[in-house]
């Protein structure tokens, strides 16, 4: 999606010429368009296909990653959201990285993103029957908004890049019209292997394509935008990366960069769900009659992107009562069902997140006969490890936040709406309980970043506070690795948001 925002601005700026490179080919699936199917590209030709090391805080499972493979990066298979961060997560950004992150240029960033996208005046999709029965449910006890685009307490319908019910990814909200532009080249099914330099410098980089590797000459500088994943994966593979790792995978350093793929880490998820007095959830599988009423006016469940609504919290009695410290995904199925079971239970999730967990994780290279049961697809493999819920704050955050959802939802107003709950199951009451099904169930809501995190100090970071790659020239990272930590909200806007002031600042510097 940065890489999206990126090719746009620099065309329409007219700052040079552009080469898109992207791995993955054209998003030509339906499970790209229709809203309702976008799960099922987590697992297709247009993810990578991702897991992480088993996770010994989540019963030593492997938790599969979803990351875009195919224009518009992970924007294509997301849940559409858009929403900008909260004020207070740039807090420690301006203080660490000096005015360059003042809160006014932050501000001027996601408005022009929101302008840019059409999103500022966006009219919200419609909502699926039981999200609109349990927004009509909601009591006092909970502030209710017309919408959510950014994180403000309460609940409301999210904000959704969605037009004429089909998903509109990064690509289709900011590139796909500027194709006939001379100054913009893109190539699908190129997948970048290498960064190459001269001496200190990045010169190009190194692609594979269906015909072979081949090497292409950039002209003023490379750009990743490859994700929290990716972008420290080629790094690494280039020779940029603590040295003794380098020496370990018998690779030549090209600069001491200790930070490449440190920071990692991501939001988890663990729904609460109920039974539903009354309604039907939404079915994976629909009836004759959705289908024709979708492909005749794009409307019905179909368009419906799962998480049409959601709400922040924050816990009682916190010293910050106007900042959240937990979300909720609203969404009218049963969240482990969907969309594998195809008579599924009835029921409505709240997905719960912590918002701003401690735990960091690393993204590495291992010698594939040290991968570990690891994906094995050349001499070295990708070692993907969040750390999940590694510090114990983040099982104690975790465990508050279901218990203080529950007694929201006990509202009596929602009681009409909701029935018996499934999960954790109103047996699992103590704190112990709720960590073992936390453990069992939780899993990402795939908002990974930090891996190439911005800073200044070459020891403690990857990139500078206008994404220059430390010790190299020519070269910068602009995405959600780049993120010093993640932002209370989702963050696809706030991705977005970085990748525009990074055109400001090649335009002022006139190089890109």
């Amino acid at each position: 999606m940065a890489g999206c925002t990126l090719a746009s601005e620099i065309t329409k700026r007219e700052l040079g010429s552009v080469l898109l490179l992207e791995a993955g080919g054209q998003p030509t699936s339906l499970h790209l368009k229709v809203p309702s199917q976008y799960p099922l590209a987590f697992s297709g030709r247009h993810s990578w296909g991702h897991a992480t090391t088993p996770q010994p805080n989540l019963a030593n499972r492997r938790i599969a990653m979803p990351v875009g493979r195919t224009l518009g990066g992970s924007s294509a298979i997301n849940a559409m959201i858009f929403m900008r961060a909260h004020a207070s997560d740039f807090d420690a950004w301006h203080s660490q990285l000096g005015e360059a992150w003042a809160p006014d240029r932050v501000e001027e960033a996601f408005s022009a993103i929101g302008q840019m996208t059409g999103m500022l005046n966006q009219s919200l999709p419609e909502l699926h029957e039981v999200t609109k029965d349990l927004m009509e449910c909601i009591g006092h006890s909970v502030l209710r908004h017309g919408r959510l685009d950014e994180p403000r307490l309460g609940v409301g319908p999210f904000v959704r890049c969605q037009k004429n019910g089909r998903r509109q990814s990064a690509w289709d909200l900011q590139l796909n019209h500027r194709l006939r532009k001379p100054s913009l080249t893109v190539r699908t099914d190129t997948e970048v292997k290498q960064i190459e330099f001269d001496l200190n410098r990045a010169t190009g980089v190194q692609v594979l394509t269906p015909h072979g590797i081949e090497s292409i000459h950039a002209g003023k500088g490379v750009i990743l935008c490859a994700g929290a994943i990716h972008s420290p994966r080629l790094l690494l593979d280039s020779g940029i990366g603590d040295a003794e790792d380098m020496r370990g995978l018998g690779r030549s350093l090209v600069c001491q960069s200790p930070a490449v793929g440190q920071n990692l880490h991501d939001h988890l998820v663990y729904p609460i769900v109920h039974h539903l007095r009354r309604g039907v959830s939404l079915n994976p599988s629909p009836s004759k009659e959705e289908r024709m009423r979708y492909l005749r006016d794009r409307t019905g469940p179909r368009s419906s992107n799962i998480a049409e609504a959601g709400g922040f919290f924050a816990w009682h009695g916190s010293n910050n009562a106007s900042v959240p410290d937990y979300q909720w995904h609203i969404t009218p199925t049963h969240y482990l069902e969907y969309p594998h079971r195809h008579d599924p239970t009835s029921a409505i999730s709240f997905g719960v997140t912590v918002l701003r967990p401690k735990s960091r994780g690393r993204i590495s290279l291992v010698r594939s006969e040290d991968a570990n049961g690891t994906d094995i697809k050349g001499p070295f493999t990708l070692r993907i490890d969040p750390a999940y819920l590694t510090e114990e704050s983040d099982r104690t955050a975790f465990v508050r936040s279901v218990q203080e959802s529950r007694k929201l939802l006990a509202d009596s107003n929602l009681q009409t709406l909701l029935g018996q709950e499934i999960m954790p199951g109103e047996k699992r009451i103590d704190e112990d309980q709720i960590a073992k099904s936390l453990a069992r169930f939780a899993t990402t809501i795939y908002h990974y970043v930090g891996s190439c995190k911005m800073g200044t100090s070459k020891d403690h970071s990857v990139v500078d506070s206008h994404f220059r790659v430390h010790g190299v020239d020519g070269l910068h990272v602009c995405d959600a690795s780049a993120l010093p930590s993640i932002v209370s909200a989702n963050p696809q806007c706030t991705v977005m948001m970085m990748a525009y002031r990074l055109a400001n600042w090649l335009e002022s510097a006139a190089e890109v």
